[in-house]
């Protein structure tokens, strides 16, 4: 903190940046919201002075001498604004700064998709053939860096990747974030932030960066929503995906209400299992599962500096597997009929009010958050072994009940100081309540007895204080950050308690190198903490096979992370990153041999020692022609693995890739064609086999680009999935074909829909909350 302290004043020496100008800033308004990438300049006579753009908010700043000038304000859906104005020693302030539209009711401006701000990149989504028809699954794998894959969603190759909408976390696992991504559409969203490394504003379990996705407002009063239907079919399974929106916007109000739904009424899972022994099995799972969202919110304004918002939401989730299963072992087999429930819904109320300090962009910031998450479940399980003559069965059942309460208060400003320098502050309170339980049973002589060993009940609690600051300095090409964040965390259970503090630092430094801001050059260094899932923690026996299951681990510790990175950037899209994630005590599933039955395999997660990941990252967006692009993204990861502290280091090479071709073709027609492969990955002791697979969509736009119809074929490949895992020197092998992994075929159409005046700020056209995502998996689903 000490050098911190001594180069803040460094950066303001003229041997660091130029002379200290005084600065013009203000905000271009249109109906209570700001006017991004409008154009501002300075003349003096025929001489230009000085010039730049609005930010996303509206906001622009210009540094030029003293004296006399004419601002000039331009975008094209806009009449020009020019004002007459003197600029003195202290700079001006020119507060809001009205446009008004220019009469049309829509416009489309051609422009790059993808663009580069100080530490992050910026999807801009329009209503160009790219994205029509588009959900946010679809959409999120478009910008620079993002993999999502059954795991959950990285970024430059480092998982636990957070996404927020619209200020507020996604929670859930990694298929109900999927779920919840795939009710969004293109009409829904405005652009997406890609946050690979996270400042000090950001909770310190940001490990994996951070996606922001902002839902489109409206500007003007009227109403504007959108239907959409989808399906996916496959010979082993069939989805139904409706979904639709309805916003609002009359005088300081604006309403929204959402709604959508996954339906999977059928889907069909198959594994087989091998080992280096003789042993064969085989299971096949029949599930079904149902999945709703519905959203209701209401902003109110009741000046353009001020801003209350509530929320209330509200998902649903059923899952239902029965699954058949055969095993062959030494002259014994058998066959087994599971029957797993899971029913789960989650409540989440949020409230929140903003106060705009001023034009620069300053803001005061207040969040209040409550997520109640409920969950039922029990199991069936029946079992006959049969050796020879010998029958025997076995049957137990068991039922399981979980409630989890989030409660979270933020306190935030933002304020934009003199001379380029911005200072962040806030704290943040968070209270985490679960309560677990589970009751087994197995039936002897026609009676059900209770097996102790197996229930439980278990009362969890943690609470969390976080307070955090930093500064941020805009000087010449230089745009530098520091920030640091403390977090003080209390747990108490019935087996353990404890409290630990931790600091969490970070740097960040971006240096355009030429005038025209064309190569940029980025360096980022933070510490970061990863806490457990909540089901991580829960010791629930899920049941995989007749001699596999997977259960939680309430001993596990939280993981510390170092992250580094180097990134150049030209032209805000082709990008060359390198840079390493460094952990302690990361968790990993680790598979191992029952105590009771060295034939069954126990799948629980563990702290390793050490595990670090050195990774280069590049993508390339390509442009062959006006009407084909190509975008290639590739990740290359060197993964050394210390499961405990005497081990000798295992090195393994990772690669992901990715290629998308996009063609823009007459009559309305967009056809794209995906490409993505991933080498063998290493996890713990187990591995995951390599994958390729091949993906295809073809659009059609009628009624004047209100209706798109879409048809997508996804893995043509047809590739499946490989499980290995090795234990007390035994290889075990699973191979697998999941609902979601295998060739499926998707169509579906989308209805966009408007009335009363409107315009949004631009369209772009090119082919092209920190606690609640711990709720991971809490539906009872096995990875």
């Amino acid at each position: 903190m000490r050098r911190l302290a001594i180069l803040f004043p460094l950066l303001l020496t003229p041997a660091f940046a130029a002379a200290q100008r005084p600065a013009v800033t203000g905000r271009a308004d249109e109906a209570g919201g700001g006017v991004a990438y409008a154009t501002v300049t300075l003349l003096r006579g025929d001489r230009q002075a000085a010039g730049g753009a609005t930010d996303a908010e509206g906001r622009f700043r210009l540094t030029a001498d003293t004296g006399r000038y004419l601002l000039s304000l331009r975008h094209v859906g806009y009449e020009p604004l020019e004002r007459p104005l003197h600029l003195g020693p202290q700079g001006l302030d020119l507060g809001e700064l009205r446009l008004t539209a220019a009469g049309i009711g829509s416009v489309t401006v051609t422009a790059e998709a993808v663009t580069r701000e100080s530490d992050r990149f910026v999807v801009s989504v329009g209503d160009g053939p790219a994205f029509a028809g588009r959900d946010g699954e679809e959409l999120l794998r478009l910008a620079p860096g993002v993999r999502i894959g059954d795991e959950g969603i990285s970024v430059n190759g480092a998982s636990g990747t957070q996404v927020y909408v619209d200020g507020r976390k996604l929670k859930g696992s990694a298929e109900q974030t999927a779920s919840y991504l795939r009710s969004l559409t293109a009409a829904d969203i405005a652009r997406i932030e890609v946050v690979p490394q996270t400042g000090a504003e950001f909770a310190a379990d940001a490990r994996g960066g951070v996606i922001l996705i902002t839902l489109r407002r409206r500007r003007a009063d009227g109403l504007d929503g959108h239907l959409q239907a989808a399906t996916t079919q496959s010979s082993g399974f069939g989805v139904y995906a409706p979904s639709g929106r309805l916003g609002i916007r009359s005088g300081r109000w604006t309403v929204s209400a959402s709604a959508a739904g996954v339906f999977t009424p059928r889907a069909e899972s198959h594994f087989t299992e091998s080992r280096s022994y003789p042993f064969s099995g085989k299971s096949r799972t029949e599930g079904r599962s149902n999945y709703g969202r519905g959203e209701f919110a209401a902003i109110f304004d009741p000046s353009p500096h001020h801003t209350a918002g509530l929320s209330a939401e509200y998902t649903a989730r059923g899952l239902h597997m029965p699954t058949a299963s055969r095993t062959e072992l030494s002259g014994t087999t058998t066959d087994s009929r599971y029957r797993q429930r899971a029913d789960g819904g989650t409540l989440t109320l949020t409230a929140n009010y903003v106060w705009r300090i001023d034009t620069l962009g300053s803001e005061l910031k207040l969040i209040a958050d409550y997520t109640r998450y409920a969950s039922d479940g029990d199991n069936d399980y029946r079992t006959r072994y049969t050796s020879g003559t010998d029958a025997r069965d076995s049957l137990y059942r068991s039922d399981d009940r979980s409630r989890y309460d989030i409660l979270t208060a933020e306190l935030s400003l933002t304020h934009r100081l003199a001379h380029g320098l911005t200072l962040r502050a806030g704290g943040r309170c968070t209270r985490n309540g679960m309560d677990d339980r589970s009751r087994y049973e197995a039936r002897q002589d026609d009676t059900w007895h209770d097996l102790a060993d197996y229930g439980y009940a278990r009362h969890y609690t943690e609470q969390t204080g976080a307070a955090y600051v930093s500064l941020a300095l805009k000087r010449g090409r230089w745009d530098l950050s520091a920030g640091l964040r403390g977090e003080y965390t209390a747990i108490g259970s019935e087996s353990l308690d404890r409290s630990y503090f931790g600091l969490f630092p970070n740097l960040s430094a971006n240096y355009t190198l030429n005038g025209l801001r064309t190569w940029m050059l980025a360096a980022q260094w933070s510490r970061n903490i990863e806490r457990p899932s909540f089901l991580a923690l829960n010791p629930v026996r899920i049941q995989l096979s007749d001699y596999s299951y997977q259960t939680g681990n309430p001993a596990l510790r939280p993981t510390y992370i170092h992250r580094l990175s180097l990134t150049l950037i030209w032209r805000y899209r082709y990008v060359l990153s390198i840079g390493g994630n460094l952990h302690r005590d990361l968790i990993r599933e680790v598979a191992s041999a029952d105590a009771a039955n060295p034939d069954a395999i126990r799948i629980r997660p563990e702290n390793h020692c050490t595990e670090n990941h050195w990774f280069a990252f590049l993508t390339l967006p390509l442009k062959i022609t006006r009407w084909w692009e190509l975008k290639l993204n590739a990740v290359g990861v060197a993964q050394r693995i210390r499961l405990e502290r005497r081990d000798t280091p295992a090195t393994h090479g990772l690669l992901f890739a990715d290629a998308t071709a996009a063609f823009t073709l007459p009559a309305e027609f967009y056809v794209e064609a995906v490409y993505r492969c991933q080498s063998r990955l290493y996890s713990g002791n187990s591995e995951v086999g390599p994958r390729h697979t091949l993906g295809a969509t073809v659009k059609k736009r009628l009624c004047k680009k209100r209706l798109t119809l879409f048809l997508t074929a996804q893995n043509l490949t047809d590739c499946g999935w490989e499980f290995v895992s090795r234990t007390d020197g035994i290889r075990r092998v699973v191979k697998g074909r999941q609902p979601w992994s295998g060739r499926a075929w998707k169509i579906g159409a989308s209805w966009n829909f408007s009335s009363g005046e409107r315009f949004r700020t631009r369209k772009v056209e090119s082919a092209a909350d920190s606690e609640r995502s711990r709720l991971a998996k809490t539906d009872g689903q096995s990875k």
